[in-house]
């Protein structure tokens, strides 16, 4: 008996390394020349800066296939914890070469961006 729940932990084990590869969304259109991706991680070991590069990989590679550039305009990330990986979805535009945009990125604050002031004692 002891062997046995021995066995069925370690098969337990091994289907929680099997998913630790993260989930990555497809992109969806927002508005003109805007698009956001999305990208899961496993459970409690998932990488949030793992997830936001596979976010920016997607991103690159949808305005690439348009023959234009990405441009980040927004990054939310949030934190896993038990029963849900972390999670980050990236706000983006696909510009042309010449577009004057490109020369100046401007972040878009959300409203639920948190901020946080360290104050000395």
């Amino acid at each position: 008996m002891k062997r046995f729940a021995i066995c069925l932990a370690l098969m337990t084990l091994a289907g929680c390394a099997s998913t630790v590869a993260t989930s990555t969304g497809k992109v969806s259109s927002t508005g003109k020349d805007r698009y956001s991706v999305s990208t899961q991680g496993a459970p409690v070991i998932g990488s949030a800066s793992r997830l936001k590069a596979e976010a920016f990989h997607d991103a690159r590679q949808h305005c690439a296939s348009m023959g234009k550039f990405l441009q980040a305009t927004g990054v939310k990330t949030q934190p896993g914890g038990l029963g849900h990986g972390p999670a980050v979805t990236l706000d983006f535009k696909c510009l042309d070469a010449h577009s004057g945009e490109r020369e100046r990125p401007r972040l878009e604050k959300t409203p639920d961006d948190d901020v946080i002031e360290l104050r000395g004692n």
